[in-house]
């Protein structure tokens, strides 16, 4: 597939065409050795040449939307680790890193994950995990990336909270998407075409899901939303399935062709923006293009 050049993020949804961002990055840099510590985002200032020939690979596979690994780059969740003294740095580094391996052929998003602990189910409180949502979205915009993505969100107050946040403190377009379980419910019990309404009203350009048990509950997700709201613009990355650790890394079951197949069905659901989470890899992502491209499925 030849590479589309850089361009504005509102051309390439007014497209007639799917667009397609990468897969995980997260596990590939577990297996590498990054985790908990040092934490993930580490990577972007301790191994900048693999995580630059990680996004170099999705850009290969047909990625127009690269992803900065910075998913777990919020200071409440560095503080926890002992690296609270590098936000900025780790922040600033992921989106650079995405930014040099696009090479103008693709968009570049920062990405956000949930603080996880927000009242009134946790112990932070919305004004503080506002700022704290804040302070991400500003190091991102810093570094230039042409839209945020907050993702893996599982509890609709905070990520209404974080749209907000990031929308007022950059004025850039933001992605969000959730992660719902195999009854098609995030904890706090909000159906998606719900979640997704109100995620809209609070500012969000693109709105789905992402993680969770893999391609099917996605989809199903997926059709739910699409039929109350048909006009919206979807988005969606999956997992490729759920995790096995019985071998002490997890391992994923849903293979590129498989996945290939579900991105060639809900492509037909209006989905805008189609990519992969947890377990993917540059492979799943260039069937996913390839079938999608061609509106084709695998043999």
């Amino acid at each position: 597939m030849t590479m589309t050049k850089r361009t504005d993020l509102d051309i390439l949804l007014r497209s007639e065409e799917v667009v397609f961002c990468d897969g995980a990055v997260g596990t590939l840099l577990v297996k590498a050795g990054f985790g908990a510590d040092p934490p993930v985002v580490a990577a972007n200032v301790e191994a900048p040449d693999l995580v630059r020939a990680l996004h170099r690979a999705y850009l290969a596979a047909g990625a127009q939307i690269l992803q900065a690994n910075t998913f777990g780059g919020n200071r409440l969740h560095l503080e926890r680790v002992g690296w609270e003294a590098r936000v900025a740095d780790v922040n600033h580094a992921g989106v650079r890193l995405a930014r040099e391996a696009a090479d103008g052929r693709a968009l570049v998003a920062g990405t956000m994950g949930p603080i996880g602990d927000v009242a009134p189910l946790g112990r932070v409180s919305q004004e503080d995990a506002a700022a704290v949502f804040r302070e991400h979205a500003i190091f991102l915009a810093e570094a230039g990336v042409d839209l945020i993505v907050i993702e893996t969100m599982q509890d609709l107050r905070e990520a209404r909270l974080a749209v907000r946040a990031a929308r007022e403190a950059t004025g850039l377009p933001v992605a969000c998407s959730i992660t719902y379980g195999s009854h098609q419910a995030i904890f706090t019990q909000i159906m998606p075409p719900i979640a997704a309404q109100e995620l809209l009203a609070a500012g969000a350009t693109l709105v789905g899901v992402n993680c969770g048990p893999g391609p099917t509950t996605a989809a199903a997700v997926l059709a739910d939303i699409h039929e109350v709201l048909p006009e919206a613009r979807l988005l969606a990355q999956p997992s490729a399935g759920v995790p096995d650790r019985r071998s002490g890394r997890p391992g994923y079951f849903v293979t590129p062709e498989r996945f290939a197949a579900w991105g060639l069905r809900v492509a037909q659901l209006g989905v805008k923006v189609l990519g992969g989470c947890c377990g993917t890899t540059p492979d799943h992502l260039r069937a996913l293009v390839e079938a999608v491209r061609h509106r084709a499925g695998p043999e």
